[in-house]
């Protein structure tokens, strides 16, 4: 499991980069029912909207070629922990996203 988080990161870290972000935000929060993760980055992209993930993996430039990783990496370990992700991109702002895992 700890390899998987990393990796994640590593997805999103990567994902900000490549886009040209100027600042990364990575926050932690627990609840009494689920961890939740909160990733935002300034970085400036063509799309303005909400979008489910479906639509995040079929846009070019969802995994970085040398890894696979990318936004459906994050997704799918998500799902594997019955989590969900939440995913708002503004194209003058950045992007947010916001992973909820239930604590086991």
């Amino acid at each position: 499991i700890q390899k998987q988080i990393e990796q994640m990161f590593f997805s999103l870290f990567l994902r900000s980069s490549e886009a040209k972000a100027d600042n990364i935000s990575l926050q932690f929060e627990k609840s009494d029912s689920e961890f939740i993760i909160v990733y935002e980055d300034n970085a400036k992209r063509t799309q303005n909207s909400d979008i489910k993930i479906h639509q995040q993996a079929s846009m070019a430039k969802c995994y970085h070629p040398a890894t696979r990783l990318g936004i459906t990496y994050v997704y799918h370990v998500t799902q594997i922990h019955k989590g969900t992700i939440q995913i708002h991109i503004d194209n003058e702002q950045g992007t947010l996203i916001t992973i909820r895992i239930p604590q086991s």
